[in-house]
């Protein structure tokens, strides 16, 4: 199998650093990380080092800026920020054969839905992981917490032989990978942990195991929480109060220094994700007639201090 890495950041980092670690010095499957900028040419030029528990450095087959005239993927995964979606998928739309499939591991909800409509001929499968990492710097993907765990599916919920191939790729690869029957539960599922802390991590600048143990943020964390269960049975997600219990006591049990990648963009002077997280819950809320007043309240005191930060990074 080509396989494709779209992004090596830190969702493709950690994904593509194990799947180079197996395959990066066999002919089994030829795996190429696609990253622009001063972090693609470390790469390219000293491979990529994933810092975990365990130190490694890897170097797949290639590392491209973009695709060059020739490839052609098997199996392409779009680990890119939600801002750059669309234009990553249309720019290896030509890269493709009719049996290419996409998998959708951004943050974020609907991002599958967004790469059928570019790509309505493809077999296009949604997924999340929960893991928390980031480039840490040019050539480096650290692992700050999460177990790595990946769920794949199609949001039809029908499985094909080809998604039970990708799935013996990845666990030879070391990765914890279930397909889901309900991807879209799955996947509003790690929304209604990430987005909250993504919120709130970054309001207060504070670590999700230390804000979690403050009783009156975490009562906050929890509203925030039931708002994205009334939000997420608008788009036919299986959410609950049971939901929102697990995910507060997964907060409990990851270290108590783990940030969000929000968080950790918000306070360098980054353009963070707000339009996946925060914003993007008041403003489909608003389409919805759905009310959500704390996110509502939240949002402008986020967005003075993205603009302060901003400013001064």
């Amino acid at each position: 199998m080509n396989i494709a890495i779209v992004g090596i950041g830190g969702i493709g980092g950690y994904v593509g650093a194990y799947l180079a670690h197996t395959y990066g010095t066999t002919n089994q499957h030829s795996i190429t990380f696609i990253q622009r900028g001063i972090h693609g040419k470390t790469i390219t030029e000293h491979g990529l080092t994933f810092i975990a528990k365990q130190t490694f450095t890897v170097h797949p087959h290639k590392v491209l800026a973009n695709p060059e005239k020739g490839d052609i993927f098997d199996i392409i995964f779009f680990c890119v920020k939600s801002k750059d979606l669309e234009s990553s998928v249309l720019s290896l739309k030509e890269y493709m054969h009719s049996q290419t499939v996409c998998i959708s591991l951004l943050n974020g909800v609907c991002n599958a839905q967004r790469i059928q409509q570019l790509l309505p001929q493809q077999r296009v499968l949604d997924g999340c992981i929960y893991v928390s990492a980031a480039i840490t710097a040019p050539g480096q993907v650290t692992q700050k917490g999460g177990a790595g765990t990946i769920y794949i599916g199609d949001v039809s919920g029908v499985t094909q032989d080809i998604d039970y191939i990708i799935l013996e790729i990845l666990t030879r690869a070391s990765l914890k990978v279930q397909i889901s029957n309900d991807i879209l539960t799955e996947v509003w599922k790690k929304y209604l942990f990430i987005c909250p802390f993504a919120t709130m991590t970054s309001l207060y600048n504070m670590p999700i195991g230390i804000l979690i143990r403050k009783p009156a943020l975490c009562d906050q964390t929890k509203q925030l929480m039931q708002e994205i269960v009334t939000l997420s049975h608008e788009y036919k997600a299986q959410l609950s109060q049971t939901d929102i219990d697990s995910a507060i006591e997964l907060a409990f049990k990851i270290p108590e220094h783990t940030p969000t990648s929000m968080q950790l963009d918000v306070y360098s002077g980054k353009i963070p994700e707000i339009d996946v997280f925060t914003q993007f819950v008041v403003e489909h809320a608003a389409k919805t007639g759905i009310d959500v007043p704390i996110y509502k309240k939240l949002l402008p005191q986020l967005q003075k201090i993205i603009s302060e930060q901003i400013h001064n990074g």
